[in-house]
């Protein structure tokens, strides 16, 4: 198979070569694909730096969330920080930056319910179970997919 693959990439041309580079180096078609590759919170800090000034802050915001001892004013501040870092990604078109804003919107919600028995959304707790067994899913392993399932066994 290897060798069916160099054989292709020999006799390519320069703009298949070009466009396959393209493909490689382009984001994650959908957000559940985007997911796969936002387990990690580094990777999470990473995708909101491309659309925020603040590249310390996002590392430093990742982290409070999943602090226990972060207070359920300043989760409610982070996740309208996120909120507004998920408009600015849509407005950029990074599909990869708009997930991980979003997700971190969802964790800060789960980490006030988890973490000190409160709720810092008007939408009740209760529905967001399948879009967090969804996320648990997607994420596969992580600190922010144990919030959710956290959240999950909790309710």
């Amino acid at each position: 198979m290897t060798d069916d693959i160099e054989d292709r990439l020999s006799s390519a041309s320069a703009a298949q070569l070009q466009r396959l580079m393209e493909l490689v180096t382009e984001g994650p078609g959908t957000s559940d694909e985007a997911l796969v590759r936002l387990s990690d919170p580094e990777a999470l800090a990473e995708a909101l730096s491309r659309v925020s000034s603040d590249d310390a802050g996002e590392s430093a915001g990742v982290g409070r969330l999943l602090d226990r001892a972060t207070p359920p004013g300043e989760l409610r501040t982070l996740r309208l920080r996120y909120q507004q870092l998920s408009v600015r990604a849509g407005q950029a078109n990074d599909l990869l930056a708009r997930t991980a804003a979003d997700l971190l919107s969802h964790a800060c919600v789960a980490a006030a319910y988890v973490h000190h028995g409160v709720t810092i959304s008007a939408r009740p707790i209760a529905e967001r179970r399948d879009l967090y067994a969804h996320l648990v899913v997607r994420l596969q392993a992580g600190p922010v997919a144990a919030l959710f399932n956290a959240a999950l066994r909790a309710m």
